[in-house]
């Protein structure tokens, strides 16, 4: 156990010293690195590929939850939300009751940790079963951003042959095979057994110990680049999102040493190699995607700056695949269109923030807004993905897509500042929020996917949620017509109940439902009270403009919620403190630190 403590402290120092290396320009000399003494001697170039030129108002070695997305809306935004009107006559019990239960509800959520019971699972397998979870994966894979694309680029008839060397001294695998062989277990498994397993969920842990050796490994390996990018996506799928964000730098550095972010400078010499590139074409332009969402989701530096002329998109047509599926085509063009546009919008924010309230750069992001939902609608990527007659895995992998695409137009209207006596909420980022829970609902539970759609969506549930939900709780308190804002109030009570039930097949989603049917009673309290309130201030003539006394004590564990007050006693400044912290939370990195625990079992 000390051992396997040792290995993950050694991966957590490895990955930051990488990433340290990813923010330097690479122009720069690298200060020396105090590292534990048996690694003082361990050589490390220094990267020189990512791009130095980071966001403006962020560090790229930022990792508090201080700097997310969501906090940094908070603390843009909410000097603007200090208007609106609520009713001065809300019991104090009612509200006490329950903001103490989305206190205990939050205390639940900052515990989560990754599930130590996984740990005294045995992972022994039999080769039948092994055989049996790789080709699920390859499967999966095959049903991932674009279909039958990133499945190619595993090799599938190595990983199937691992537990028959893995103890063999005359065989040398390169450790990185290992950690995709492990992934590969992770995923095949869940597939198979249903989400929530124990020893599918073990596998994860497994890739974490064979991280270390990876790192080591002296020489990049043409699979190294996948495998970062798809451990960064396990990562995330076990709410272990500070080491999510470290392996997709590690995914960077690698399109940046291989030079595969300029890989079409030079054309290339014959149809061979150029059927060759279109699968580095692929890897880049998924990283250049997911880059795209820690910035507008996670609130991270944007590391992979989009430059025409440098790398093509992925070719529709080959010489190897002259006879692309349907959806082959429509996901391909939709998924590197919206790529495009929101890594060229980004570049444009950034190199205008001195602008930013002229008015221009919002118009542009409108525009740009508008431009992603006619591209939907061009390619009618909501019909298909409601058609009952198409096949499930392609179904949910277009409402894969289409929430992608709304998550950015919420994450990047939060990035630009509104104009001053604006709504907090306009009409394209509430058009998006709805979408996103609305389509969670109706692809989460109703009907529960079966085989390849059910493991690998059942994310849709604590990702999708909270990149839209905060919106419609701004809306509802901003409503002046309560019957308005009806609509969304149903919405979130509906979302609530698909996180609880989804909660029962899933244990470690309890504490995300319990976060969110909180917050409703929170909402679902103070809409009750507007309402008798509305009614008694039709015959009096009197209105309100403060939040309600009620007992701070109930807000004691909230790291960032001040206690006076002052700011905050207003609906909108309210629900924006909890947002800011609920995401602290969910960023702190110490609860989800595996090392911690690994001495104790």
């Amino acid at each position: 156990m000390l051992q396997q403590h040792g290995s993950v402290q050694h991966l957590s120092e490895r990955l930051e010293l990488l990433e340290r290396q990813i923010s330097r320009p690479s122009t720069e000399c690298s200060p020396p690195t105090t590292l534990p003494s048996h690694e003082s001697n361990t050589p490390f170039v220094a990267t020189t590929g990512v791009d130095p030129v980071l966001s403006p108002t962020a560090s790229l070695m930022t990792s508090d939850g201080q700097e997310s997305w969501v906090y940094r809306m908070v603390s843009d935004v909410r000097r603007n939300l200090q208007s609106q009107e609520t009713p001065i006559s809300t019991p104090t019990p009612r509200i006490d009751d329950a903001m103490l239960s989305l206190n205990d509800a939050l205390d639940d959520l900052g515990k989560l940790r990754i599930r130590t019971d996984a740990r005294g699972i045995d992972s022994d397998l039999s080769s039948k079963e092994v055989r049996a979870s790789i080709d699920a994966f390859v499967e999966l894979m095959g049903n991932m951003v674009v279909p039958g694309i990133f499945a190619v680029a595993i090799d599938a008839d190595l990983l199937r042959v691992v537990p028959d060397i893995i103890k063999s001294s005359y065989v040398k695998v390169d450790p990185g095979v290992y950690v995709m062989y492990y992934n590969a277990l992770y995923y095949g498994l869940h597939q198979i057994r249903g989400p929530g397993d124990a020893l599918a969920q073990s596998m994860y842990l497994k890739v974490l110990e064979a991280v270390p050796a990876w790192l080591d490994a002296s020489a990049n390996t043409d699979l190294d680049g996948h495998t970062a990018a798809l451990t960064a996506w396990t990562a995330i799928v076990n709410n272990d999102y500070q080491l999510s964000w470290k392996f997709h730098c590690k995914s960077c550095h690698y399109i940046k040493i291989r030079g595969i972010d300029t890989l079409d400078v030079i054309p290339a010499k014959t149809f061979e190699e150029e059927d060759k590139r279109d699968s580095l074409r692929y890897l880049y332009w998924h990283i250049l995607s997911i880059d795209a969402l820690y910035r507008l989701i996670y609130g991270k530096p944007t590391v992979v700056r989009w430059a025409p002329h440098k790398i093509r998109p992925p070719a529709i047509l080959s010489s190897e695949n002259m006879h692309p599926s349907v959806s082959r085509v429509m996901v391909s063009v939709v998924w590197i269109r919206y790529t495009q546009m929101t890594a060229e919008m980004l570049n444009e924010i950034d190199n205008n923030l001195s602008h930013e309230r002229d008015g221009g750069i919002q118009k542009q992001v409108d525009d740009f807004c508008i431009q992603l939902e006619n591209l939907m609608a061009d390619w009618k990527m909501e019909s298909i993905m409601r058609d009952n007659d198409m096949p499930q895995t392609l179904r949910y992998l277009i409402a894969d897509h289409v929430m992608n695409i709304y998550a950015i137009i919420i994450g990047i209207k939060r990035l630009i500042k509104p104009a001053p006596n604006t709504s907090p909420v306009d009409d394209i980022t509430l058009r998006a929020a709805r979408k996103v829970v609305q389509i969670t609902i109706d692809f989460t539970i109703d009907p529960v996917p079966a085989d390849a759609a059910q493991s690998v969506y059942f994310y849709f549930i604590t990702f999708y949620p909270f990149c839209a939900v905060f919106s419609l709780y701004e809306n509802i308190l901003a409503c002046a017509n309560l019957e308005e804002c009806e609509q969304d109030l149903r919405l979130l009570e509906s979302i609530g109940a698909t996180m609880a039930e989804a909660s029962t097949l899933r244990t470690d989603f309890v504490p995300f439902a319990r976060t969110i049917n909180a917050l409703n009673k929170v909402l679902q309290t103070i809409q009750d009270e507007r309402r008798k309130t509305g009614c008694q201030d039709d015959a009096t003539g009197e209105t309100a403009n403060t939040m309600p006394e009620f007992d701070m004590s109930a807000l004691a564990s909230f790291s960032e919620f001040p206690s006076n007050f002052e700011d905050y006693n207003q609906p909108l400044g309210f629900i924006r403190a909890l947002e800011n912290d609920f995401t602290s939370r969910n960023w702190n990195e110490g609860w989800w630190d595996v090392g911690s625990d690994l001495t104790h079992t």
